[in-house]
């Protein structure tokens, strides 16, 4: 490239700032060694350059009058401190940051607060919404994460900013924390050998719905002794009406969307409702049923509070509901309870908080994580992108894409995509909420989102790049929401499973109390009515009365599940498997191969 041409892209870089400047510079040293292969077609470098100034320097500006935020260099990685966004330390007062885009309800939902590139936090943001009327003394995150302490499984410490946003002071490293049984086994039980850990794990997970004593498994009852006190905080923790678990960042992960989702303490909180299903099944084996029922009910109030913000969250806690279902029915089963005690008992089930709504989860928290991680593809400059496809073609490509992209039209398409998601999620039913997902995902969404080659898709960029005007730009939004499909459909299934899982529990305990009064199994659940309920129950999932048959010993009681197919009563762990959802009593033994 000669050196007038060289002054030539060199005046048409002045006066764009920062990240811009360089990159256009880059571009222009580039153009003078290679040209660029799309198709049969060879797209010049320069001719990108000139779009890149251009895009620039007619850029919308949505406050005017504000001064430009400081802009990352364009070596920042995002994991570098001084270029992530949302961190912790809010701007000053007298500096005027300028946002990326215009803010508002249309383009990046939340509008406040902004960090110092003018990014909105959407951690912090989140967390105000969710934090709102939870006062510390009735929040039920504040016990449990006292038990779990500040480091979930032993892993990197928990973000003081955490603790401060929950009204509380840091933890302290050293204290009366929940130790998981795995580093149980390893330190405080001195077993060094791999399998005779993994043998303890497997007892552990059967005794949970098994009555047991300490003779039995010393192992797993010495665990539970030098975990009492952190159990006894996760039981207070349940009595507490409200439930709040702020979202924040942590300075390692800082600028990637992920960290948004933090899972540690919920792994923990998991390894904690295991203990207590244990610690209630040996409960049972010394008559000791009401202090068994309150392990078990603590279980399943917490399950029914974490899931809050995240679907990840919202699975945590199905999983839970679900598990502990196998300890109620052992308790059930077990336990020489009156009617009135059972009445008790179901009231209780009844009385259970109500879960969050999956629709709510994805109105708020999983659009603020999607558009969390547009604003970060955008100040991060596409590298996660670039470095899954890989290739100095569509790196440099994905790199240009920040500037040029029609942000504010994506963001609106985005956001207009979760208010039809979050609608199709308010039907009053499965088969309605299925319906309406699928005609938003299968027969709208998936027109625009049609899965391209390699080549197509960076041509398709590349339209983006020139024209933001054209409908590239709304198929790349559709392609993002798309991808989310599948997994929307396993949480809601999640959701749905658990609602069964709990009304067959209700249904199980009514059975019960119905033998103890007429001295058998009802021959039919309508004979239930109207008596012992007001109705016959339901299948969530085929509409249709849950099937239930008297056996010579007890019942079985189950739905189709979720593939709508009466599998007779098989579950996903028989042989051969099935998909139903069963309660069964007496519980019937482990299947084997």
């Amino acid at each position: 490239m000669s050196s007038k041409t060289n002054a030539c892209w060199k005046k048409r870089v002045e006066g764009i700032g920062g990240c811009g400047r360089e990159c256009a510079a880059r571009l222009c040293w580039l153009s003078g060694l290679r040209t660029l292969r799309m198709g049969t077609g060879l797209v010049s470098l320069a001719f990108l350059a000139s779009i890149v100034c251009g895009a620039l320097q007619a850029e919308p500006v949505s406050r005017a009058d504000k001064p430009a935020a400081p802009q990352p260099a364009w070596g920042d990685k995002p994991c570098d401190k001084q270029a992530s966004p949302n961190s912790e330390k809010a701007p000053s007062a007298s500096v005027r940051v300028q946002p990326w885009v215009t803010l508002g309800r249309e383009t990046t939902f939340f509008t406040e607060p902004l960090d110092r590139f003018g990014y909105v936090d959407y951690a912090a943001a989140l967390s105000q919404e969710l934090g709102r009327g939870v006062p510390p003394e009735k929040n039920a995150y504040v016990l449990l994460l006292r038990a779990i302490g500040p480091r979930p499984l032993g892993e990197e410490r928990l973000p003081d900013v955490l603790f401060r946003r929950l009204g509380m002071e840091p933890l302290p490293d050293q204290g009366e924390y929940f130790v998981p049984l795995a580093p149980y086994l390893r330190e405080g039980a001195g077993l060094k050998n791999g399998a005779a850990i993994d043998s303890v794990l497997a007892q552990e997970r059967v005794a949970r719905t098994r009555s047991w004593r300490e003779q039995d498994h010393p192992h797993l009852a010495a665990w539970l002794k030098a975990n009492e006190k952190p159990l006894a905080l996760v039981i207070e923790a349940a009595q507490r009406p409200l439930y709040f678990r702020p979202i924040v960042r942590t300075e390692k992960l800082a600028g990637d969307a992920s960290e948004l989702v933090m899972v540690s303490d919920l792994l923990a909180l998991r390894e904690m409702a295991s203990a207590l299903m244990l610690r209630a099944m040996l409960h049972v084996s010394h008559t000791d049923y009401g202090l068994a029922w309150r392990d078990l009910y603590t279980v399943l109030r917490i399950a029914r509070l974490v899931g809050q913000a995240f679907s990840i969250e919202v699975l945590i806690g199905s999983a839970l509901e679900s598990t502990a279902a196998n300890s109620v029915i052992a308790y059930l089963e077990h336990a020489p309870l009156t009617p009135a005690q059972w009445r008790q008992r179901l009231q209780e089930l009844q009385n259970l908080p109500p879960r969050k709504p999956l629709a709510d989860i994805v109105y708020w928290g999983e659009r603020a994580f999607c558009l969390d991680f547009m604003q970060n593809l955008h100040l991060h400059h596409f590298r996660a992108l670039a470095s899954y496809h890989g290739g100095s073609e569509k790196t440099l490509l994905y790199l240009l894409a920040p500037k040029l992209f029609p942000w504010e039209k994506i963001l609106r398409r985005t956001n207009a995509c979760y208010d039809e998601i979050a609608r199709a999620l308010r039907e009053p039913d499965r088969a309605r909420r299925t319906k309406a997902l699928r005609a938003f995902f299968e027969q709208k969404l998936s027109k625009l989102a049609k899965q391209e080659s390699d080549e197509a898709q960076l041509k398709a960029l590349l339209k983006i790049l020139s024209d933001a005007d054209s409908d590239q730009a709304e198929q790349w939004t559709a392609r993002l929401i798309a991808m989310g499909y599948q997994p929307l459909l396993r949480v809601m299934q999640s959701c749905d499973r658990a609602d069964q899982t709990h009304a067959l529990l209700q249904t199980a305990l009514v059975l019960h109390i119905y033998r103890l009064e007429q001295g058998q199994y009802p021959e039919k659940l309508k004979d239930l009515v109207p008596k012992y309920r007001a109705d016959v129950p339901r299948d969530v999932f085929s509409g249709q009365p849950l099937i239930y048959r008297r056996t010579a010993r007890g019942f079985l009681l189950y739905s189709v599940g979720p593939n709508e197919k009466d599998d007779g009563g098989r579950t996903a762990t028989d042989k051969p498997p099935g998909d139903d959802i069963r309660v069964q009593i007496p519980k019937p033994e482990p299947s084997t191969p």
